[in-house]
C-alpha cells in the first residue's frame, strides 16, 4: 500500500533511518529507533490507520514484553546485518513504486524474523527445561546421598 502513496519526504526518511542503522551499533538503542522510524514511517506511508496502529502496537509489545523483548535481542544478536540489506530491498521496491516488490521484499523481511524468533524461542525452551532438568537431578542426587 506504501509503495503507491509514499512521498519524496517519506523516501528521505527511510534513506536516514538506514544510514543510520549502518554506521551505530547493530544492537544499539540508536539502531533500534531507527529500525521504529523505518517501520512506522512506512505505515504512516501507507496511508491506513489500522496498518499504523497494528505497527505501533506490534513495537509497544516488542518494547514492553519481557519475553518478546528478550527473545527479540537475541534474535539481533545474531541476525542484525541481515536487517540493513532487507530494509534497503524495501526501501528500492518503494522508489520504484513497485507493490509486489516492496510485498515480497517486506514478506521476507517479516519471515525471516518471525523463524528467527521462532528458534530462539525454541531454543530458550529447551535451555529452560535443561536447566529444570539439571534442578532436578541435583535435588534428587542430595535427597538419595541423605537417605
Amino acid at each position: 500500500m506504501a509503495s503507491t502513496e509514499i512521498t519524496e519526504d517519506q523516501i528521505a526518511v527511510l534513506e536516514q533511518t538506514i544510514e543510520r542503522m549502518e554506521t551505530s551499533a547493530q544492537d544499539s538503542d540508536e539502531a533500534d529507533e531507527a529500525d521504529r522510524i523505518f517501520h512506522m514511517t512506512i505505515a504512516k506511508a501507507s496511508g491506513n490507520t489500522a496498518n499504523y496502529f497494528i505497527m505501533e502496537n506490534l513495537w509497544r509489545m516488542r518494547v514492553e514484553l519481557p519475553d518478546v523483548r528478550e527473545m527479540y535481542a537475541a534474535v539481533c544478536e545474531e541476525d542484525s546485518y541481515s536487517r540493513v540489506d532487507e530494509h534497503a530491498a524495501i526501501l528500492d521496491a518503494l522508489k520504484e513504486r513497485n507493490p509486489d516488490k516492496a510485498r515480497k521484499a517486506m514478506r521476507a523481511h517479516f519471515s525471516r524474523l518471525i523463524e528467527n524468533l521462532l528458534v530462539a524461542s525454541e531454543q530458550h525452551a529447551i535451555e529452560e527445561a535443561r536447566r529444570r532438568s539439571h534442578a532436578n537431578r541435583e535435588k534428587y542426587l542430595k535427597s538419595a546421598l541423605a537417605g
